[in-house]
């Protein structure tokens, strides 16, 4: 018998909350590219933290459209926290595959540079697919309190003025 859903926060998908998506998406780029890449704005960059940043959209829609209303809301959390650990994990090492596809195919002697540092390198990808993967859960999940808080509000309301 399978556990009944809780969890059905199922916002809007309008013009303004897309444009939200987008800004953050462009300010997560901006931000990466400028920190981290060597010279930014050529191409090689470019390409590079857009291929960082497609991976990092993939964990986080994938957690947000398919483990937290499949399993975080029917209340399977040890089964969540290990999803999203593997999804993590799954999606560094996709990260990690298209960089290390694209320096051999663009820039094969930088590649060489990183090689004592490979396992530090996954460990990176690792870190920062997680943390954008928990910020942009946190703000689901504070998302989600504030708009149940509201609607216990408004029936107290209602309830109140009947």
């Amino acid at each position: 018998m399978g556990a009944t859903s809780t969890y059905n926060y199922q916002p809007a998908w309008d013009r303004k909350r897309i444009g939200l998506h987008v800004l953050f998406w462009v300010i997560f780029f901006l931000y990466n590219h400028l920190a981290f890449a060597p010279m930014p704005f050529s191409l090689t960059n470019i390409v590079t933290t857009l291929i960082f940043i497609f991976s990092h959209i993939l964990a986080v829609y994938t957690n947000l459209f398919v483990l937290i209303p499949r399993i975080f809301g029917k209340r399977r959390y040890a089964l969540y926290v290990l999803s999203v650990i593997g999804l993590c994990v799954f999606f560094s090492i996709f990260l990690a595959v298209m960089i290390y596809s694209w320096f051999q195919w663009m820039l094969p002697d930088a590649w060489l540079g990183f090689s004592s540092d490979k396992e530090m390198f996954v460990g990176t990808f690792f870190g920062s697919t997680s943390s954008v993967v928990f910020l942009t859960t946190g703000i689901r999940m504070v998302r989600q309190l504030m708009t149940t808080e509201k609607r216990r509000r408004e029936l107290e309301k209602e309830k109140l003025e009947t």
